[in-house]
């Protein structure tokens, strides 16, 4: 359980920055996301938790060969999870302007994933669950993902 809640933030991490003026319109094709400098921010809630979990966030530039398919873009947009935890995106997979994939973790988590893509603009969410430490149930982690286009690479 411990290994899943430290992932989740990870995966998908709000950063703010009042003075970014928004990007101009840009041309990809659809279901994918332009490149360029993106802000992508998450907020994780767990089923019968007490308040809620900080957001997170992070600003990274985005390469035109992370957006060439499903693999490269949930790369992309993901933070880099930590192999201790053990997570694996499958079956990643682009179906029209959503990508779409499943997670399978060490410790029996699972999970799917759902996020729609434009050219300067994503949302979704990624849905965990893993057993519960009693043996009924399962423990139950909803993360809402939203980034954007802030600009072009190497502008702050």
């Amino acid at each position: 359980m411990r290994r899943l809640v430290a992932l989740l933030p990870l995966l998908f991490a709000p950063t703010a920055h009042a003075d970014d003026k928004p990007p101009p319109p840009l041309l990809a094709k659809p279901g994918k996301i332009a490149p360029g400098r993106w802000r992508v921010a998450s907020q994780m809630t767990m089923e019968g938790a007490r308040g809620q979990m900080r957001p997170q966030g992070f600003v990274r530039c985005i390469k035109p060969e992370e957006t060439t398919d499903a693999d490269a873009i949930l790369r992309a947009i993901s933070r880099s999870p930590d192999e201790k935890a053990g997570c694996k995106p499958k079956q990643v997979h682009l179906e029209g302007d959503r990508l779409v994939w499943d997670m399978a973790c060490e410790g029996k988590a699972w999970g799917h994933g759902e996020v729609l893509l434009k050219p300067g603009a994503l949302i979704g969410w990624v849905e965990m669950q893993q057993p519960a430490p009693s043996g009924s149930g399962a423990l139950k982690m909803r993360i809402d993902i939203v980034g954007s286009r802030v600009g072009e690479c190497g502008a702050k």
